[in-house]
């Protein structure tokens, strides 16, 4: 084994750039202080190259120290479960009791311990795969949605309702937030959130976005892992969360909201040219508040990789984008612009401890910012920093209020903690080539 060294053009920054050859095949490695990237992709410039043997203490830490990576893997493990069961505790105890609590508690422990099986499976068969899913959810959408889209009250939900209402306001051009939805509740959606819509609500229903954007998300996992039959591994895995297949069936969009959030997040990191990504993923910022949270994230590593300048740009692009599309919405009508009352979802708490909103508010802007500081070596870092702060609100706020149905806001951190255990598992098997 050869480990290549691309030491960062800036100075006193110690960063560098490690790649693992093994015969013929290149393979990049956890080790990367800046994460899986190519001297073109890193931004920062290579000069020079020189060798590290594999007896060095770093390739001995990364390599033979296997009881930090056996209990790294079990904590990433336990992490993916956890993601995949607190959203949906509230789905099972409703429709199947502790007994189905625990029998999913089993299966995704199964399910995971699958996924990380070395399955071989061609490209072609993995792609026929994925065309049978999609026609699969086509099918359950098709068939459940007019089923359940009742809107009577007492027998579903109006968020996709909202929804509807909400975006044929804005195609026609009127203040969305005077309207109620068949249940007399308000639209507390941002205006980037209906606008995301508008396309969908176009064709039928908003409840189409959720098929249009579990494809993109299965596209962007295979453009991350670089097949087909790894990104299809991990997306049945999140099919596997049942507050996924029933926010399909009913179009309820909270999984879909953070799905675009997370893909703009993708596109801005990943991209050579960064302005349009920036003022995209300010676009999908405008959706709701909690992922404003993020930005902190997003400039942590982008500072560590192109300069605090370059970064700071992008991200200010990223706000103008997400205040252009909020802000005149606020002031033609700050007494009805309804979204208020949403961020205000917190201060139910107030009655446990007073100022509770207040205080899970403040940690959860606390929690991004200090994670920001942390070193974010490989894209996982970044994708479990952001699944972290979103955590923190829904994990706080179901134990003060003592509701499982809070829970079923972790659909906000679910695709990020998917996103965090597929692109562990792509370096860890690169690692192992």
């Amino acid at each position: 084994m050869l480990v290549l060294l691309w030491p960062s053009s800036r100075k006193g920054s110690g960063f560098c750039r490690y790649l693992v050859l093994r015969g013929r095949c290149a393979v990049f490695s956890v080790i990367c202080a800046h994460g899986s990237f190519t001297p073109l992709e890193c931004g920062e410039g290579c000069k020079g190259l020189r060798y590290l043997t594999g007896s060095s203490p770093l390739c001995s830490y990364m390599f033979k120290n296997r009881g930090y990576v056996l209990a790294n893997s079990v904590l990433q493990s336990v992490a993916l479960w956890l993601g995949l069961l607190l959203p949906s505790v509230s789905i099972l105890q409703k429709f199947f009791g502790s007994i189905g609590i625990g029998i999913y508690c089993l299966g995704a422990a199964f399910g995971i311990w699958v996924s990380r099986l070395a399955l071989r499976i061609s490209e072609r068969s993995a792609l026929c795969l994925s065309i049978a899913v999609f026609v699969a959810l086509g099918l359950f959408f098709v068939v459940v949605y007019p089923a359940v889209n009742v809107q009577v009250p007492g027998l579903g939900g109006d968020d996709d309702d909202a929804m509807n209402i909400g975006a044929l306001e804005l195609i026609h051009g009127h203040f969305p937030y005077y309207v109620r939805t068949y249940l007399g509740n308000e639209i507390h959606h941002l205006p980037g959130a209906l606008l995301l819509a508008a396309p969908f609500v176009i064709l039928g229903t908003s409840g189409l976005q959720n098929l249009a954007w579990l494809i993109m998300f299965f596209f962007v996992l295979c453009r991350q892992l670089g097949r087909a039959s790894a990104a299809l591994r991990w997306f049945l895995l999140f099919l596997f969360s049942p507050i996924v297949l029933q926010q399909v069936a009913t179009g309820v969009g909270h999984v879909t909201n953070a799905i675009y959030v997370m893909l703009g997040l993708w596109w801005l990191v990943t991209a050579e040219r960064k302005i349009l990504p920036a003022l995209a993923w300010g676009v999908t910022l405008a959706s709701r508040a909690n992922f404003l949270l993020l930005i902190p994230l997003a400039f942590g590593w982008l500072n560590s990789r192109y300069g605090w300048r370059c970064s700071a740009n992008w991200l200010l692009w990223t706000c103008f984008s997400c205040a252009v599309l909020t802000v005149p919405f606020y002031f033609h009508d700050p007494s009805n612009f309804s979204p208020l009352q949403a961020v205000d979802r917190l201060s139910q708490f107030d009655d446990v401890i007073p100022h509770a909103g207040w205080a899970i508010a403040i940690l959860m802007l606390s929690a991004s910012i200090v994670l920001a500081g942390t070193p974010m070596r490989t894209a996982s870092n970044l994708w479990r920093n952001c699944a972290l702060v979103q955590a923190v609100p829904v994990i706080i706020g179901s134990l003060l209020g003592r509701d499982l149905g809070f829970l079923a806001y972790g659909t906000f951190f679910l695709c990020f903690v998917i996103f965090t255990a597929a692109t562990a598992d792509q370096v860890e098997s690169s690692s192992k080539r």
